[in-house]
């Protein structure tokens, strides 16, 4: 039987368990919507499932080949995508969003996953719940987020009520770290931003927090 692993996602993506985190002010999750919740789903394998050089989790995207926040499987096609960075580096990026999309994006969260039959739903979800509550606990350097310098809210989204399955191939993301191809499921929390349809134009979203600092120029057309 092989341990659960677990994949923290603040403003940045390392292999930790749990470290202590601070957060501003985050909605509770039962205002969330289940749309929401699908969507944190549908992000994981977006921001996993690639070379390490298509990541969208990966530098600054100087030539911006990894601007594309559509789900590879078209779900969610009202819906783009944005994500930190893996090392923690304070990175800009410049990219083109098209117009009336919704933007949604992780400040911290946490993928609990192990592969099929190893653990049940309700211990992946007792694990990842409780490194959750523990990370919220520690309120001295909050996330924060805004956009075009206003701040807006966050929400805590739990996982969707399934397991959610996915397939990682050997030279994705992952595997760089020593994760092995293969399936896993898998079952995640943390704290999320949706943001409206933003107006044609230029628009800045900047988030962080626990050390992290990313800014995205936006030109939405």
């Amino acid at each position: 039987m092989r341990r659960s692993i677990a994949i923290v996602i603040g403003a940045l993506l390392a292999l930790l368990v749990a470290a202590p985190m601070a957060f501003g002010q985050v909605a509770d999750n039962s205002v969330a919507s289940e749309q929401a919740r699908a969507l944190s789903e549908a992000w994981w394998p977006w921001a996993l499932e690639k070379s390490t050089a298509a990541s969208p989790l990966n530098g600054s995207y100087e030539d911006g080949s990894q601007c594309d926040g559509q789900a590879a499987n078209g779900s969610a096609q009202d819906v783009w995508f944005l994500a930190g960075t893996i090392t923690g580096e304070k990175v800009e990026r410049t990219c083109t969003v098209p117009a009336g999309r919704k933007i949604f994006f992780p400040v911290f969260n946490i993928l609990d996953y192990n592969v099929p039959g190893a653990q049940s739903e309700e211990e992946l979800q007792e694990e990842v719940v409780g490194w959750t509550n523990d990370a919220l606990a520690h309120p001295k350097r909050p996330l924060f987020v805004t956009v075009d310098g206003e701040p807006v809210e966050m929400n805590r989204l739990d996982s969707p009520s399934d397991l959610f399955h996915y397939t990682l191939q050997k030279g994705d993301y992952l595997t760089d770290f020593g994760v092995e191809p293969g399936p896993y499921v898998g079952v995640t929390d943390g704290v999320w931003v949706t943001l409206p349809p933003l107006s044609e134009g230029n628009h800045t979203v900047h988030f962080g927090g626990n050390g992290q600092n990313n800014t995205y120029n936006l030109n939405v057309e």
